[in-house]
């Protein structure tokens, strides 16, 4: 190799590494300042979208009133027809563009808001579709951080956490062979090559696909160490990931057909010395290559139908892989204990161990468990209710809630009456959740005596809940209750039971003007509930209130009243 020719591959070689330092640095802030310039120029609601029944309400009516859902139904039935188009016609450039906007709602999660739409939280736009299925779906993917979780678990045997060194690591790293591959690439066209088999294509005939893969994975594990608000939403990201990388490896394999069919025997030798996308053991490309040589008799599927029935074999595989993985992870490990019975169940245990613990983090692995095992913890539970650690009382009741078994009704109304707050607050929530009818009148006792903190509110909320009529009048009699949160409570429930009943005592109150911003949010959402035309005028008015959630739900609660009229 000439000097001149040595010296110029160096410096590629050296603006590469620039590049990719650079390209690594904006990975890792181009994200907050994407947020910080986001968050104040995008509409968005005040507070926690999914803190309960009215927040979630509120949601849908922000969600109605800028038509999020169409754009988001409309967004990923056009990412998923780039991707389909692009491969049966063969055009990477737009099953790569499909695969990027598969990767979009990874990067939602930097947002780190209570409202998962604010600032960068819109891309979330794109996976509404499977949202509204569940906001848990994004799991299905996470059997891709096992070979995470494994790597700092052994490192955290040694006092070693490499969380950030990994993901820095994973970012430059993947940056650095795109740009690489891109160098080589261009440096075949110049040398005009059909065939880039050189430097960085040595080690992989895909680095840019590569690069891509390793980059974005080292983005997904950022995203567990990001700092959410308390209550706020950060949705599961790891389906999204595996899919686009799902996808890129497609585009990889269609690129190949490609090769081979343009280059024939020369691609060919090429594939004899070079690994696919990065070298492995002999024994792990034979398992990754089994599915292949199972269906279609070749190490690697050629034929469009066959990449596709490859593809969607290992995607099944690693979503189904993934449902295991995050039931396991669901009950812990319990630990050895003395004292108690080798015959005992393990929920007895799961509570045994909740007992033993000295903190709420410990507990924390064990009380999730016991609301995954569900009924069969229900008894055992229930006599946690009388255990003289509130503690625990505490616990027991906010999981005989999550659980919702009816049998859990008489313990948790006898809770009402327990002397520590937080007690009686996971009762009254719990009994909410069990939409306990015989609770209906303790629940409005409550109510009236006020009591500290936010349990009157909770009271409120879960006679809504109940959604027993007999609750109306007494709502409607505290309405004037001297705390804002409990009145918004209170109109809350009252939204929920949607008596017309209650039109008249909101009016009056909204007619007040020293009404909290929440309590005029919460009466446009009930009027909107309840879509009494008594209330037009009042919404009309509230077109020009000087908060923007209360002039969208009035629009909304105008919209549903003319449109109940017009179907009449």
């Amino acid at each position: 190799m000439s000097k001149k020719k040595w010296v110029s591959g160096l410096l590629l070689l050296l603006l590469a590494v620039i590049f990719s330092i650079g390209l690594t640095f904006a990975s890792i802030e181009l994200p907050e300042l994407l947020q910080k310039t986001l968050y104040d120029k995008m509409p968005a609601l005040d507070g926690d979208s999914h803190a309960g029944e009215s927040a979630e309400y509120r949601t849908e009516l922000f969600i109605s009133h800028y038509n999020i859902r169409l754009i988001g139904y409309i967004c990923f039935g056009l990412m998923v027809a780039l991707i389909v188009a692009g491969f049966f016609t063969g055009k990477k450039g737009l099953t790569s563009t499909g695969a990027l906007l598969m990767f979009l709602p990874v990067f939602a999660q930097f947002a780190a808001v209570m409202f998962f739409l604010a600032g960068l939280g819109m891309l979330n736009v794109i996976w509404l579709p499977v949202l509204d299925v569940s906001f848990d779906a994004g799991r299905l993917g996470d059997i891709v951080y096992l070979p995470y979780n494994l790597l700092r678990s052994l490192f955290l045997k040694a006092g070693i956490d490499i969380h950030y060194p990994l993901v820095y690591g994973l970012i430059g790293l993947g940056l650095l062979l795109f740009v690489l591959g891109t160098f080589a690439w261009f440096t075949a066209r110049q040398r005009q090559k059909n065939m880039a088999d050189f430097w960085v294509y040595r080690i992989s005939r895909h680095p840019q696909y590569l690069g891509w893969i390793v980059w974005s994975y080292g983005m997904l594990l950022s995203l567990n160490r990001v700092r959410y608000p308390k209550r706020s939403w950060g949705i599961a990201a790891a389906l999204p990931w595996l899919l686009s990388a799902v996808i890129i490896i497609g585009v990889a394999l269609l690129e190949e057909r490609k090769m081979k069919r343009q280059l024939g025997q020369k691609y060919e030798a090429y594939i004899r010395k070079t690994p696919f996308l990065f070298p492995l053991p002999k024994w792990f490309t034979a398992v990754l290559s089994a599915p292949s040589r199972l269906f279609f008799k070749k190490k690697i599927p050629e034929r469009k139908g066959e990449i596709a029935v490859f593809l969607a074999v290992y995607t099944l595989l690693f979503v189904g892989l993934s449902h295991v993985y995050v039931r396991s992870r669901r009950i812990p490990k319990i630990p050895d204990m003395t004292n108690i019975s080798a015959s005992a169940s393990r929920e007895e245990k799961l509570i045994e161990a909740i007992r033993r613990a000295d903190n709420w983090h410990a507990r924390r692995p064990h009380v999730a468990a016991l609301k995954y095992i569900g009924e069969p913890a229900v008894d055992p539970l229930i006599d946690l209710l009388q255990d003289p650690d509130a503690g625990l009382r505490d616990i027991a009741a906010g999981i005989l809630g999550d659980i919702g078994s009816p049998r859990a009704v008489d313990a948790l109304i006898k809770c009402l009456s327990d002397p520590n707050n937080n007690v009686r607050f996971s009762a009254v929530n719990a009994l909410g959740k069990l939409h306990a009818k015989k609770a209906v009148d303790p629940l409005l006792r409550i109510l009236e005596e006020g009591g500290s903190g936010q349990t009157p509110y909770v009271a409120a909320v879960a006679l809504g809940r109940i959604g027993s009529l007999k609750a109306v009048d007494p709502l409607i009699a505290l309405l004037n209750a001297p705390r804002w949160w409990v009145r918004s409570g209170i109109i809350a429930a009252l939204g929920q039971l949607g008596s017309e009943k209650a039109v008249e005592p909101l009016l009056e109150l909204l007619e007040k003007e020293d009404q909290d911003v929440q309590v005029r949010r919460e009466i446009m959402a009930a009027f909107h509930k309840i879509g009494s035309e008594k209330a037009l005028p009042a919404l009309r008015k509230a077109l020009e209130d000087e908060d923007e959630e209360v002039r969208l739900y009035a629009a909304e609660a105008i919209k549903a009243i003319h449109n109940n009229r017009s179907s009449q």
